[in-house]
């Protein structure tokens, strides 16, 4: 028979283990609270990624789209519109972007983005409290003649593309959205559209 001393020194023995055991579940259960907490943060921080880049990509193909309906209204009026010249408009440099939508020169060394941007097209997205600064190019690639129509007339395809990019004014993140589009000038169906998977 084990005397009363002995009995509580082996109890005393398994409190003590029972603490630490307690100590160790603790110790546990704060590093999976931690972990969880961090994966929740991480997963919040990547949809707001996300969620900019989206707004982005929207403000440069608002760009695209613009450019598109640019091209458009020079081939109808032969000019561009002053309507449509900055800072009324989005067309920054239209001495130099008329001529080439017009077919009267080849691309100029334009450039959207960089050191030496000299931008067709300015956009502020949206345009109250500004976030994104849009800058696009328009190049004309080539153009082909599809053909002669009725009193020697002939229908003219031209193929132009569109290049903007969108840079988020807080974090400078820049989006990049391209579009291609074929125009059609003279006899039959006339406008732009464009191409499929740009």
């Amino acid at each position: 028979m084990m005397s009363y001393q002995g009995r509580f020194s082996s109890l005393r023995n398994q409190r003590g283990i029972a603490m630490l055991a307690v100590m160790v579940i603790l110790v546990m259960l704060t590093a999976l609270g931690i972990a969880a907490i961090t994966v929740t943060s991480l997963e919040n921080t990547s949809a707001g990624y996300t969620r900019t880049n989206e707004a982005g990509v929207q403000a440069a193909e608002s760009c695209v789209q613009t450019g598109a309906q640019v091209i458009q209204q020079v081939l109808d009026s032969g000019a561009v519109p002053p309507g449509l010249v900055w800072p009324v408009g989005p067309v920054v440099n239209a001495a130099n972007l008329q001529p080439e939508i017009l077919l009267l020169n080849t691309n100029n060394a334009d450039v959207a983005i960089g050191p030496a941007a000299a931008p067709n097209l300015r956009m502020m997205v949206p345009a109250v409290n500004p976030i994104y600064q849009v800058t696009g190019d328009i190049d004309k690639d080539f153009r082909k003649q599809s053909g002669s129509g009725e009193f020697g007339k002939a229908t003219i395809e031209t193929f132009f593309t569109i290049n903007c990019f969108a840079q988020n004014q807080a974090t400078g993140t820049v989006v990049n959205v391209r579009g291609e589009y074929y125009c059609y000038t003279g006899e039959g169906d006339q406008g732009c559209k464009r191409q499929p998977n740009s």
